[in-house]
């Protein structure tokens, strides 16, 4: 999305990131100095001194993308176009964390990406854009997140135009509507084999490469599985989370 901004010349003052070697956030900060663009790696950027920081910067807008902080009002009040942020759920549903994971968990048909202002709630901000992205059943978290990664630098950019000309409307969401969902762990993968066959594989799907795997034990030997799928009710029959030949 950074790359992509840039080569839409979009004049981009400063680029912040984690000071982390999380893998999700590598790569960005290798952008911005590909294109000698300032670059702050900062764990707590809601400090009086980092905000004063931002406010020497005199942006007209903060563009927030897969950011793992909370950007508080202090600096959501700086810009005078305001602070926007993209996030992969048809908001107000699956407001929070992991909500493509938690969409392919329950089963939804559809899930999307939205572009809205950020305001001092989480992910509760008036919606600029929105744009439906189909699950199909064969679909796994992998693939749901190429579909996401190619539409975040075009919603993210025309969102900017949108804003820049003074051209879009805005659409109010409705903070009891809509739901939330918390942070997933490496953990949650553990398969529930009283669970049904649709489920644990919806598990399966949700949670597969990149992410950490679902997996059960065999003779106290963990076991990943990676893939699966839902065999006829005729087929052989076996006790749940019984292994068969």
């Amino acid at each position: 999305t950074l790359e992509y901004l840039i080569k839409e010349n979009k004049n981009i003052i400063a680029v912040i990131t984690p000071d982390t070697d999380d893998d999700w956030y590598k790569g960005v900060d290798e952008i911005a100095k590909k294109y000698n663009i300032d670059l702050y790696q900062n764990n707590n950027i809601n400090t009086d001194q980092f905000i004063d920081k931002i406010k020497n910067m005199n942006p007209d807008l903060i563009v927030s993308v897969n950011f793992n902080q909370i950007i508080g009002k202090e600096i959501i009040d700086i810009p005078d176009k305001g602070c926007i942020n993209i996030h992969a759920s048809l908001l107000p549903k699956y407001r929070g964390r992991a909500p493509l994971n938690w969409a392919i968990i329950n089963g939804e048909k559809k899930t999307g990406v939205t572009v809205h202002f950020m305001d001092e709630g989480i992910d509760t901000g008036d919606i600029i854009l929105q744009e439906e992205i189909t699950i199909k059943n064969s679909d796994y978290i992998k693939d749901i997140l190429k579909k996401v990664k190619d539409k975040y630098p075009i919603m993210i950019n025309e969102a900017i135009n949108l804003i820049k000309n003074d051209n879009y409307k805005i659409i109010s969401q409705n903070k009891e509507d809509g739901s939330y969902y918390g942070q997933r762990t490496p953990e949650d993968g553990n398969i529930d084999w009283n669970q049904s066959a649709k489920d644990i594989y919806n598990l399966i799907r949700a949670v597969s490469h990149p992410y950490p795997g679902a997996f059960t034990f065999l003779d106290d030997k963990k076991v990943m599985i990676w893939k699966a799928k839902v065999i006829d009710k005729n087929k052989p029959k076996a006790k749940q989370g019984e292994v068969i030949k």
